[in-house]
């Protein structure tokens, strides 16, 4: 339960306004706002005193806009904090059951005395560094909870700062700009003492660990990812970060994706080696380069079908050639089948770090169903082929009658767009936990009349998430726009009035992709009938591609492996390629056709997703043959073995796995001149003896 502490609040400015319980710390609660279905629970209309609050208790009986009814809420947000904030001992544990493993490897055995010594310090820090988060995790969790308790105070405007105060108070109306960027809130002093005080430890060995992980090469290439510490470098850097991430986001979700609890596992370079079988003299090593930068590895392309249902993937080739029609430079292969459903759509995620399991999201009708539901898939790379497993189903929750019609994924969260002209998240945590959800509504589509009379939700006809994973962008027919992901100000990238100057009046956009710029489709009506590719830069330039497809629906994916991106973009029967940088004279190089396949079955969804690949791993250098001299100075020719050949696009091998080097060079002894000796021969005259 919450213990909230009024103390964590002084009063340091006097009230601009009268009380009011539009906080914009809390948007989403807001009373008065209009909502259909999953609606949050709101805030008092006005401040009004209650005497029956579990929770803020510190407020019974005191003039406050919280309310029972928002208890729910407060115990969720609460929940996500400390799953977020746990995540820091989570991964220093996995961290130091990787070094735990690393210990039984042969890297650990043929290391030098000096660099286990070096690992062993750092092994032993880190463990003792865990140890001492206890105190720490209960005092982020009381200023956690002060922070949502602020909820209730009709003050709250006493403690906010905005960029632009003028824009920020309109008056005494009670309503505040959504869109006003509060960029800090004065906390009490005393917060920050406590929670200091209760970090202050872990800070101390944290940093310790810290330094002796940097300080030995060996503890540095365990697997597992060490947790950002940066926080716990000071006091004044702890509040800060408390401020900055926890103060002013006190009810987002936590985007971290936590680490499952797991045995722990042999290093990955060691399982691979257990394949080979020259290497057992020689000690494991990694190449000296650095191993997190991307285009070590390979994209994959991977598609819908229908008619018959199945899924398709297959990698792509780094470079694409001028190709004659009737060749395919992606080749795909079944994934699945007509056991995965009616499919309709498929988004996958990335697999940044090497054997690393990621997820693929399906959305399929199963059966006689007339629902659809999601599936989420783990899949591996085998032999170059993409493998399923471990279904879940998602979304969405029991008994709803919904159908998916765009699919996003960015972190190990999934961005649904639905029939009903709505946009939710789904957060990596939440579907974890195993139930089917609706997730976080984060956007609503605006009611529009037809030519005929008719008034229905605008459909959502493309969705996408930023690389940072900070905004959403999303196409209807008629308009692109944009909103934070995590839900809020609606901003318009493309209008109705920019989409029809730009392809004529019955225009209409029918899907997107997002890298470093946008690109989208534009379906031409009246006589032409025809569908053009048009890329935008986020400034507003746009670019149309000359070339045009006469179908009526299209598809389209981009990769971007940090050498330059690709777009994917597919009609009902074909797939293409085109540069991200487009010129208008471009032309399409076809890579994909699934008229090859018997039943001429229909593309109807298109991801692309990025696989870390496997990397060359070498030996120690190992003597070859013996010295050209035994004394004088020779050369000795030395090799370095491959253990483990790169694959799927990982780092290759160096060229120089050869090399000699100089042997005996101590000097030969002098030439020398032997004695011979002679037969005995007599000196002198014989005397005789008298």
């Amino acid at each position: 339960m919450i213990h909230a502490m009024r103390l964590l609040w002084a009063l340091i400015l006097v009230a601009k306004g009268a009380p009011d319980c539009h906080n914009p710390l809390f948007l989403v609660h807001w009373p008065g706002r209009a909502c259909e279905r999953m609606c949050p629970s709101k805030l008092n209309d006005e401040p009004a005193a209650a005497t029956n609050l579990t929770l803020c208790k510190h407020w019974n009986g005191l003039s406050s806009c919280c309310n029972t009814g928002l208890e729910g809420a407060q115990l969720w947000a609460h929940q996500q904090w400390k799953n977020r904030l746990g995540w820091f001992v989570t991964s220093l544990r996995d961290y130091a059951a990787g070094m735990a493993m690393r210990r039984l490897t042969r890297v650990y055995d043929y290391a030098d005395t000096e660099m286990r010594q070096l690992f062993d310090r750092a092994a032993d820090a880190v463990a003792v560094s865990t140890e001492k988060f206890a105190p720490c995790l209960l005092a982020l969790l009381q200023y956690v909870a002060g922070m949502i308790c602020f909820m209730c105070d009709p003050q709250w405007d006493t403690y906010l700062y905005a960029s632009d105060d003028h824009a920020a108070v309109q008056g005494h109306n009670k309503h505040y700009a959504e869109g006003v960027d509060y960029t800090s809130i004065a906390i009490g002093v005393s917060a920050c003492t406590s929670l200091w005080a209760g970090c202050e430890a872990f800070s101390k060995y944290a940093m310790i660990a810290w330094e002796r992980v940097l300080q030995c090469p060996l503890a540095k290439q365990i697997e597992q990812p060490l947790p950002d510490l940066e926080p716990f470098q000071s006091k004044s850097a702890l509040c800060e970060w408390a401020r900055s991430s926890v103060a002013l986001h006190p009810m987002l979700e936590s985007r971290h994706v936590n680490p499952q609890p797991s045995l722990p596992q042999l290093p990955w370079d060691a399982r691979q080696a257990q394949t080979t079988s020259s290497t057992t003299a020689a000690s494991f090593r990694q190449l000296a380069e650095d191993l997190s930068g991307s285009g070590w590895g390979r994209w994959f392309l991977v598609a819908a079908l229908q008619q018959p249902d199945k899924v398709m993937a297959g990698s792509v080739p780094d470079h694409f050639g001028v190709l004659p029609r009737k060749s395919a430079a992606v080749q795909l292969e079944l994934a699945g089948g007509e056991e995965l459903g009616h499919i309709s759509h498929i988004a996958a995620a990335n697999s940044k770090a090497a054997e690393t399991p990621a997820e693929i999201f399906i959305a399929a009708r199963i059966g006689e169903s007339k629902s659809e539901s999601i599936t989420r898939y783990k899949y591996v790379i085998e032999e170059g082929k993409v493998v399923l497993s471990a279904a879940v189903a998602v979304w969405p929750a029991e008994g709803a009658q919904r159908h998916a019609t765009c699919l996003a994924t960015y972190g190990g969260h999934l961005f649904v767009a639905d029939d009903e002209g709505r946009i939710s998240q789904l957060s990596a945590h939440a579907m974890d936990a195993g139930a089917r959800i609706d997730g976080v509504q984060l956007q609503e589509m605006q009611m529009r009349t037809d030519s005929v009379g008719n008034t229905a939700r605008v459909s959502i006809t493309g969705l996408a998430v930023s690389e940072d994973g900070e905004k959403v962008y999303w196409s209807t027919p008629f308009q692109i726009s944009s909103s934070p992901s995590s839900g809020g100000t609606v901003t318009e990238v493309l209008s109705e009035e920019q989409l029809q100057r730009l392809a004529g009046d019955q225009a209409r956009v029918l899907t997107l992709a997002l890298a470093a710029q946008l690109f989208f489709v534009v379906h031409k009506g009246g006589t032409i009938q025809a569908c053009y590719l048009y890329r935008m830069h986020l400034d507003g330039e746009t670019v149309a591609l000359d070339f045009h497809w006469p179908v009526s629906k299209m598809l389209l994916s981009v990769s971007n492996d940090g050498r330059g991106s690709t777009l994917f973009a597919a009609t009902p029967r074909d797939i293409y390629a085109i540069p991200s940088e487009f010129s208008t004279s471009a032309t399409p190089e076809f890579v994909f056709d699934s008229k090859s396949e018997h039943h001429i079955p229909q593309l109807v969804s298109l991801d692309s997703f990025y696989v870390r690949g496997t990397d060359c791993i070498l030996g120690n250098w190992t003597k070859v043959g013996q010295c050209s001299r035994t004394c004088g100075g020779g050369r000795q020719r030395l090799e370095r073995p491959v253990l483990t050949k790169a694959a799927e696009g990982g780092r290759p091998c160096p060229a120089l796995r050869e090399k000699e080097e100089d042997c005996f060079d101590q000097p030969c002894p002098e030439e020398a001149t032997d004695c011979l000796i002679g037969e005995l021969a007599r000196i002198g005259r014989q005397t005789s003896m008298v």
